[in-house]
């Protein structure tokens, strides 16, 4: 998340993590080690195949 003034602006990867760990039953704990796991792999990635 990027802070601009008072505006704060959400890019695409903050919005999925928000959703991912509202929509889950599993520990928050474990849910952010898996999605900090995915978004290294994302890091990855060449740019084009984003």
């Amino acid at each position: 998340m990027v802070k601009n003034g008072d505006c704060r602006i959400f890019v695409q990867s903050d919005i999925e993590t928000l959703i991912a760990l509202g929509d889950t039953d599993k520990p928050l704990d474990d849910t952010a080690k898996d999605l900090v796991y995915r978004q290294k792999e994302r890091l990855k990635e060449p740019m084009k195949q984003r």
